[in-house]
């Protein structure tokens, strides 16, 4: 039987503006970190990344991503405390004038 990782992808949308008010560099950083903090000690768990996108003329996307061993795994953590996706729909009540989207991908070959 394959060993396959399942990728859970994040994100959110913000304006240019809404990006400059939050602080790119250090709001968002934070941000990253408090959905971060508690991510080691998940069962299954290979990586985490926090990313953004950088165009200076199109809404600015920031991305979660986490990579688990296995689909067991990446279920327990949908909809845990620890989900980015929870996260940040609580994070940005207000803010956001989209809910987060997440996927799950599923990595082909090894």
């Amino acid at each position: 039987m394959p060993f396959h990782t399942y990728i859970y992808q994040t994100q959110i949308e913000l304006t240019q503006d809404q990006a400059a008010e939050l602080d790119i560099g250090e709001e968002l950083e934070a941000l990253a970190a408090s959905v971060r903090s508690g991510l080691p000690g998940q069962p299954g768990l290979i990586s985490a990344i926090e990313m953004h996108s950088f165009d200076e003329e199109a809404p600015v996307r920031v991305i979660f991503e986490s990579i688990w061993e296995s689909w067991a795994d990446l279920q327990r953590h949908i909809g845990s405390d620890l989900d980015a996706q929870l996260f940040l729909a609580t994070w940005g009540k207000g803010l956001l004038k989209h809910p987060p989207e997440s996927q799950v991908f599923r990595q082909i070959g090894i």
